[in-house]
């Protein structure tokens, strides 16, 4: 009797081993090359499957990326960058997404919170003879945020110059504690959110009903021009493309997100975008 790895059927043979079959070689017609059987690696023992997905192993790379970025400039000199833009831009769905990604932010806008309680003290909306008082409330709460970080990254929610748009939106001269504060606190980066056809906070409709919501966004704008800096503009969009486009300005690496499988169709339907004055 001829051995039966010699005739082909013992445990030699690439067609009956159990390693055989995974490792096993189709030849290709008509060239006649060799090419590897699709999708036997995923089964090999002891190969966890997410190993075997470059697309995994990719994203794993980059969340390492970001939180080395991260984690090396937290002991380096503060990097302060600005959020900001007129009512409904989207601002609070980014900062979501900039939180989730684990950047450091300023998750509360603090003139939203105190708006209300002066809301609530007063009975109604805030009124021009009211606003002095509110906006001296709410810069305090910025300077005391921006002097709070000492180093490190840090996105915050709107900045010091929002104060010069809506002053003069109610018509008033910039107070001389504001223009004090936004020469002594200085940040890195301004990006502005162009607007979004779409209400994130119930005071936001205050404005619409109004129609002043262009004007709100475009005092904000010039306010930050006239405090001496050149605000990069974010084109509406979902908020992880938004992310990326602000992480990509900054050389951060993009945060990584299951998200980036979704298909390229879905896409927002944003207003048409306002024009930039200076």
């Amino acid at each position: 009797m001829v051995p039966a790895h010699l005739s082909g059927g013992g445990r030699d043979d690439p067609d009956r081993s159990p390693v055989g079959r995974r490792t096993r070689h189709l030849q290709c017609r008509p060239c006649g090359r060799l090419r590897s059987r699709p999708g036997l690696g995923a089964s090999l023992p002891g190969v966890a499957r997410d190993q075997t997905d470059p697309r995994k192993n990719h994203a794993v790379k980059e969340t390492d990326a970001l939180t080395q970025a991260i984690t090396a400039a937290a002991t380096e000199p503060p990097r302060r960058y600005v959020i900001t833009g007129g009512p409904s831009t989207g601002k609070d769905d980014l900062i979501e997404a900039i939180r989730e990604a684990g950047i450091p932010v300023m998750e509360e806008e603090p003139g939203r919170a105190i708006y209300r309680r002066h809301r609530d003290r007063l009975g109604r909306h805030l009124r021009k003879e009211d606003r002095r008082e509110y906006s001296l409330e709410v810069l305090a709460a910025f300077i005391e945020e921006f002097e709070t970080h000492t180093s490190g990254i840090r996105f915050y929610n709107r900045g010091i110059p929002d104060g010069y748009g809506w002053e003069g939106f109610f018509g008033l001269p910039p107070a001389p504690e504001l223009e004090a504060a936004t020469a002594r606190c200085r940040y890195d980066t301004v990006f502005v959110l162009d607007p979004l056809d779409k209400f994130e906070d119930p005071d936001d409709i205050v404005w619409a009903k109004e129609r002043e919501l262009r004007r709100v966004h475009e005092l904000i704008v010039q306010g930050y021009y006239n405090a001496g800096y050149e605000p990069v503009f974010v084109s509406p969009g979902r908020p992880a493309d938004r992310l990326d486009f602000i992480c990509a300005n900054l050389r951060l690496p993009k945060p990584a997100r299951d998200e980036r499988l979704r298909p390229s169709w879905i896409s927002w339907s944003p207003r048409t975008r306002f024009s930039r004055t200076r």
